[in-house]
């Protein structure tokens, strides 16, 4: 899967869990509003001041330029607070999961594309690439797995590194590894 794929598949993720949690999120982010409103009336400031104020306590940004002086007003501050990170919790799930998502079908293309190379309708069929030449190039080139093989050849094929995974596609089982193969 190509970056861009990856993007736009991420993006997708990210709205189809933000439709499962956007009532929580409502409702947080109404909270935080009416809050905002309320400390706003107590404390006699103007309406944008009072959702700003909630907002940035909210956010835990807490600028200080703001300050609640009554009682009441410090209550509804600390409730907002915690709705605010209850709220950032909830984003940073749906946005951690989107990426697990896009990460997981970025493995399953990978896999995919690999058990294709193996396949009789490969142009890269066992006698090009043979299964085991992946496993030395594994330990060669310090890639973790078969996933890593594949974003590998595919963003760094014209590289030195290529070459030098071209030149290990040669050694057969039983070879010295300490040789240089016949080319």
């Amino acid at each position: 899967m190509l970056p861009a794929e990856m993007r736009k598949f991420f993006f997708a993720e990210l709205l189809k869990h933000l439709k499962v949690v956007w009532p929580i999120l409502s409702v947080m982010i109404g909270a935080m509003v009416a809050s905002g409103l309320v400390v706003c009336k107590l404390e006699q400031w103007p309406l944008r001041d009072g959702i700003y104020f909630a907002f940035i306590s909210g956010l835990t940004i807490g600028y200080g330029d703001l300050a609640p002086l009554h009682p009441v007003s410090r209550a509804l501050a600390i409730m907002t607070g915690f709705v605010g990170i209850l709220m950032m919790g909830l984003v940073t799930a749906v946005g951690v999961r989107a990426l697990d998502s896009t990460w997981n079908q970025q493995e399953k293309s990978a896999t995919e594309w690999l058990r294709w190379i193996e396949t009789d309708d490969s142009p890269f069929h066992r006698a090009t690439i043979p299964p085991y030449s992946t496993a030395i190039t594994q330990i060669n080139l310090g890639l973790p797995s078969p996933d890593g093989l594949l974003y590998w050849l595919l963003h760094y094929f014209d590289s030195p590194s290529a070459k030098l995974l071209r030149i290990k596609a040669v050694w057969r089982p039983g070879d010295d590894l300490n040789e240089r193969p016949a080319l």
